[in-house]
């Protein structure tokens, strides 16, 4: 049975990402996207400067699945994307407080502004639990508890109940237009191997398909191939491949 998490549960294991890097003088079209940040009466928290720059085609906004990211970002704007066409878009994100999905994740805000040729496009936005996370670290359960508290009080973290005990939980972190994101699948090892985690994945698809006519997307470990295994069964296919990269100061 799948449930919404009523009640505060110890993640166990959870893997994140983290960017470490230093400390820049902003350039004029951070400081450009900073203003209209600001404008828009947020409260920058922090700031991670220049974190992708290209050329925008037009193959990346049709076809394949590998382009999703850019189907995303300008799905979501005003403005058409036929006159940027060919040219450069950088892409500033900036930690925010007072924005509205602050009040439905009870979590700050990561808005990531687009800028080309110096004038702001747009941009989008999205829960910043993301950018607590750190990839291939484990970390203490204890540390990990006031990200379970916000998960769980979001309203998006759904668990699997079997006999009355949470066997399993995924989260839906976030929804464009046309896709929902399934992330934070976990299984405690003593309930793994019995089908949970399918079940309840499998469920998230159905109430992202049939009940918000949404894509449902995840990324998965390929140095997981059970996991792997158990995602192409319920019926994902793999559109492409993330490489995370992490700096880390390099002491002499």
């Amino acid at each position: 049975m799948m449930v919404r998490m009523p009640i505060l549960v110890v993640l166990l294991g959870l893997l994140f990402m983290v960017f470490s890097g230093c400390e820049n003088e902003s350039s004029d079209d951070e400081k450009t996207a900073e203003q209209y940040v600001e404008q828009h009466g947020y409260q920058v928290i922090s700031r991670q400067g220049e974190v992708q720059k290209y050329v925008l085609e037009k193959n990346k906004l049709t076809g394949s699945t590998e382009n999703i990211l850019y189907q995303q970002s300008w799905g979501v704007q005003s403005v058409e994307p036929d006159k940027y066409f060919g040219k450069e878009i950088t892409v500033y994100p900036f930690t925010v407080k007072n924005h509205p999905l602050e009040k439905i994740y009870h979590i700050e805000t990561t808005v990531n502004v687009m800028i080309c040729e110096g004038q702001v496009i747009g941009g989008t936005s999205m829960p910043a639990q993301g950018n607590e996370a750190q990839m291939g670290e484990t970390t203490d359960t204890l540390d990990q508890m006031p990200l379970a508290a916000r998960l769980i009080s979001s309203g998006h973290l759904f668990g699997w109940v079997t006999d009355g005990e949470f066997v399993s939980i995924a989260n839906i972190t976030f929804r464009s237009p046309r896709h929902g994101v399934i992330n934070s699948v976990y299984t405690p090892p003593e309930h793994r191997k019995r089908g949970y985690a399918s079940a309840l994945v499998a469920s998230l698809c159905d109430v992202l398909l049939n009940k918000e006519n949404l894509t449902p997307i995840l990324y998965a470990d390929t140095a997981n191939p059970h996991s792997n295994k158990v995602y192409q069964g319920i019926g994902f296919k793999a559109s492409g491949l993330v490489h995370a990269i992490k700096f880390v100061e390099k002491v002499e």
